[in-house]
């Protein structure tokens, strides 16, 4: 074969479908039609067959399906992003500067929407797949609280063989996601006046003392070469008093993510043990961790690095890229929790970087979104076939 379908990927065309989606508005649980509008009559102008999944009023996921059978090839990503208050830049302005293009969701996920998209039309375009079907879906709702993940998955949209998902992923072939455990943590103090606040305990003082306790536990030592360390973020913290009063309550919210080789049971044990141990050493020391605020408490879900379609993809990424994948794991939850979890083989794989999504001048980088469309269009070759 003297021509690879994944060269036949127009570097401009990425760009330019990305920049178009990235100009339609579509924050999340608000997203309106238009952005599923508009993928859904560009497959179809390109002979793809596409269908709107409808997710509550004014809102769609898009699928489309090309080929018959099995194996079944999946190729996710979400449609919608993160509000638009506080950016610095036009959020739906599309601007590509110094190699970069700027806008809400280009990194998360509407440049991984780009690449699927333009990769299904090359291997149409190639008479493909030759075996099994390529399904595209592109949800909505991933990024709040109306994700149409479940009800995608129980119409059967998110069954198949292998999955690819977009989300942004440092250039590295992601096994799997973190788990992930959120809770609430509570000291209690005893209030009196600031002129006496030696006669009071400042709760928040002892949630200083808790806060770095937890920091230093056990589970939060380890290190892995694709799990890296597992992060704790405490995002909100309350306190209960007045001015000039010593608070007599502080709630700190927590935020954790641990790898394959911890569970949430072992991490919420270490947790439980630090207040115990804090309360044996210190007498005016009080706290809890209400078990029914422990949500979400989801161990981790990943695939061997020794799947198939972990040795698939890195063949594509060599192809394509023509250097050595590096393996690695998302920090965040993503689709292929979700897949793996209900036994789907998944990967993650998107142009960008996680530490640009999200933020207040979001972007990507041209040679990533070039990148991923060819790594999309390069495993579907390689997994379902083409004619020529």
């Amino acid at each position: 074969m003297s021509e690879h379908i994944w060269q036949r990927v127009n570097p401009e065309e990425v760009v330019e479908l990305t920049r178009e989606l990235v100009r339609i508005p579509s924050v999340t649980s608000c997203e309106g039609l238009e952005i599923s509008h508009f993928v859904k009559s560009w497959l179809e102008s390109h002979r793809l067959g596409a269908t709107l999944v409808p997710a509550g009023e004014g809102r769609a996921s898009v699928v489309c399906e090309l080929g018959t059978g099995d194996p079944i090839l999946l190729f996710n990503a979400h449609l919608d992003t993160k509000p638009i208050e506080g950016m610095t830049i036009d959020p739906f302005g599309g601007a590509v500067e110094h190699g970069r293009l700027y806008g809400r969701g280009s990194c998360d996920t509407k440049g991984a929407v780009a690449g699927m998209m333009l990769a299904a039309r090359t291997l149409k375009e190639a008479g493909g797949p030759r075996q099994g079907r390529l399904r595209l879906v592109f949800e909505v709702g991933e990024e709040g609280r109306e994700w149409a993940a479940l009800q995608l998955w129980e119409e059967g949209w998110l069954r198949a063989q292998a999955a690819v998902v977009g989300e942004p992923s440092d250039g590295k072939i992601q096994i799997g996601n973190r788990g992930r455990i959120g809770g609430v943590v509570r000291t209690f103090g005893r209030s009196t006046h600031t002129a006496t606040a030696e006669w009071g305990v400042n709760a928040i003082e002892k949630m200083c003392k808790l806060i770095d306790s937890f920091l230093h536990l056990p589970y939060r030592q380890s290190h892995d070469p694709v799990w890296g360390t597992p992060p704790l973020n405490f995002w909100k913290i309350e306190s209960s008093g007045w001015e000039a009063t010593v608070p007599y309550q502080c709630v700190a919210h927590f935020d954790t993510r641990i790898p394959p080789s911890i569970g949430p049971d072992e991490v919420i044990a270490q947790m439980k043990e630090a207040i115990e141990s804090l309360g044996r050493t210190d007498p005016e020391f009080r706290a809890d961790m209400p078990e029914e605020q422990l949500w979400p408490r989801l161990p981790a879900a990943a695939i061997s690095s020794h799947h198939d379609l972990v040795l698939r993809a890195q063949e594509a990424y060599r192809a394509v890229a023509g250097t050595e994948p590096a393996l690695g794991a998302n920090p965040a939850m993503t689709m292929a929790h979700i897949l793996i979890t209900r036994g789907v083989p998944a990967i993650i794989f998107g142009p960008g970087e996680i530490v640009r999504a999200h933020t207040t001048d979001e972007s990507v980088g041209i040679d990533e979104l070039v990148l991923a469309a060819r790594f999309y269009a390069a495993l579907a070759e390689q997994m379902l076939g083409h004619g020529g």
